[in-house]
């Protein structure tokens, strides 16, 4: 065999793999559209979910802070003193 049909056999091969490809491609994207019919085609709306009353956000906000103050201060002790 020479290298012209070697040459014209792999191209023929690539092209093969390659129209194989596209077409498992196209049944997937196809699966994937049949599917998506299936679902629903609006968007829904969040529930409607009141606010937390003033006292209870300013008392999350307050214990937050209290948090994230221990937190620095023990992180500032565990580094120990910056030196000039």
């Amino acid at each position: 065999m020479s290298a012209e049909d070697r040459s014209k056999l792999t191209g023929q091969a690539e092209e093969h793999h390659a129209q194989s490809a596209q077409a498992r491609l196209d049944e997937e994207i196809a699966a994937i559209q049949q599917q998506s019919r299936h679902q629903a085609s609006g968007i829904e709306q969040p529930p409607e979910v009141p606010p937390a009353p003033p006292r209870r956000a300013l008392m999350i906000v307050g214990v937050l802070l209290l948090v994230l103050v221990i937190a620095g201060g023990g992180w500032a002790h565990a580094v120990g003193p910056r030196e000039p």
